[in-house]
């Protein structure tokens, strides 16, 4: 089944999973994917339970043989009351949105709805594309181009498009308060960042990682 699950569900997400320290945590993956980060964090000692959600039927399927747990739904319509139900009030130390929030036709309610299964001093992990990178503002600048791509920033599947304000806002929106964010870019471009004193790292940055908390 592995072998026919495209790459991207397979990724084990690195910077993701430095933010969450070894310990018996609980952990929720929405948008799980093929379950390889889940599996990561229990082989790593970061999760004693992972539980997942996720919308691609076989993706699901094998990340069922890595995670403790993977609901199948499509994100747009899952009712995290109704989760919170079948799973009994079960809270969790980390929930994770990687790479989700964008292909979502209301991510604001989602993100503030799943909230509700975070534990009192548990965290939220989010990474978004960042739509006010370089490749995507010189061809609308310079050619007037709003082009969609198969991956990236402009992938054809992503329905909403987030800058370092507009994901902030997201994340006060959902009743959090902001820990950290941290600019995702290759080797070339954190040099150039760097040359220029960090000036251009918005213009640099493929994604922001952010990491929240409830507010107290």
């Amino acid at each position: 089944m592995s072998s026919h699950i495209p790459s991207y569900y397979k990724q084990e997400r690195a910077p993701v999973s430095a933010l969450i320290p070894k310990g018996n945590h609980s952990v929720l993956d929405i948008g799980c994917a093929a379950g390889f980060f889940g599996k990561t964090l229990k082989n790593n000692n970061q999760a004693k339970i992972v539980y997942g959600i996720e919308g691609f039927k076989a993706a699901a399927c094998e990340a069922s043989n890595h995670v403790d747990l993977v609901e199948h739904a499509d994100l747009n319509s899952l009712s995290f009351e109704e989760l919170d139900i079948k799973w009994k009030g079960k809270r969790f130390n980390y929930i994770i949105l990687s790479d989700v929030l964008e292909h979502l036709v209301n991510p604001w309610a989602v993100l503030s709805s799943c909230t509700k299964l975070l534990a009192v001093d548990g965290k939220v992990i989010i990474s978004v594309p960042n739509v006010r990178h370089w490749s995507v503002i010189a061809p609308l600048i310079f050619n007037g181009k709003w082009e969609y791509t198969e991956s990236g920033i402009m992938d054809k599947t992503h329905l909403r498009f987030f800058t370092k304000v507009t994901a902030l806002e997201l994340i006060h929106s959902s009743h959090l308060n902001l820990i950290s964010i941290s600019y995702l870019m290759g080797k070339k471009s954190k040099l150039l960042s760097n040359l220029t004193a960090n000036i251009t790292q918005e213009f640099l940055a493929t994604q922001f990682l952010i990491q929240a908390e409830l507010k107290r």
